[in-house]
């Protein structure tokens, strides 16, 4: 919250926090105990499902009508996905990222977000219709999604990551892990006062003391021979 809220055509705005997350699900539907000790062919979490969920609900719809604009608060509350998403037929117009605003509305085709990572968007709706709202998730093995920095498009080789590219599926309603998916329906319908998008906010950019000492942290997840992590 601060100066952003006060701009005219986002405070005219309704206000969407949008979770998503991706849940680690056993066969029948359950959260199963950590393994903890897993070899290098599993994950940290049993799962022989995941079910990508927006505020914990499959699919929900959103309801606009043609020229409203709404502003989405997205928050990538997976455990380790990468999130690119998109919306049909519509820019996704960035406000800010982590609770910093940027000087100007970004139209962006796709927003990629890290695990934890926050965007606010600013959505026009078009002609009347329905638009899927589209997921395509990664993980650190296969990072290769729209909005990925251009090294790892472009598939340059980096140890113990696949960057082969990952292709949209003939049908979105699929179920693999890493599979492309409509994650949220947006129903444009009826009508209402067209609504405009700023041209400029009120950017974040404090004064920076300048910087005096740097240190280098590296991070870094290791297995002993019998496969017993250690860090």
């Amino acid at each position: 919250r601060g100066d952003i809220d006060v701009v005219p055509e986002i405070a005219a705005a309704k206000e969407q926090v949008l979770v998503l997350q991706a849940l680690e699900l056993g066969e029948h539907y359950l959260l199963l105990d950590p393994i903890p000790h897993p070899t290098v062919d599993q994950a940290f979490y049993p799962r022989s499902q995941i079910l990508y969920t927006v505020n914990g609900v499959m699919n929900p719809k959103i309801t606009m009508y043609p020229g409203e604009v709404q502003r989405w608060r997205l928050l990538n509350a997976a455990e380790g996905k990468f999130m690119s998403v998109r919306l049909e037929g519509h820019p996704l117009h960035a406000i800010a990222w982590d609770g910093l605003t940027l000087p100007a509305p970004e139209p962006e085709a796709e927003i990629l977000l890290s695990a934890g990572n926050r965007a606010d968007l600013l959505i026009q709706a078009g002609e009347p219709g329905v638009y899927e709202f589209i997921l395509s998730p990664g993980s650190s093995q296969k990072p290769n999604i729209p909005g990925m920095p251009a090294a790892v498009d472009a598939g340059t080789p980096i140890p113990g990551v696949d960057t082969g590219t990952q292709t949209a599926p003939a049908s979105l309603n699929t179920t693999g892990e890493l599979a492309v998916r409509s994650i949220l329906t947006v129903e444009v319908v009826g009508d209402g006062p067209t609504m405009a998008l700023p041209a400029s906010l009120p950017a974040w950019d404090p004064p920076l003391p300048p910087v005096n000492r740097t240190r280098t942290v590296e991070y870094t997840v290791e297995r002993e021979m019998d496969h017993t992590t250690f860090i």
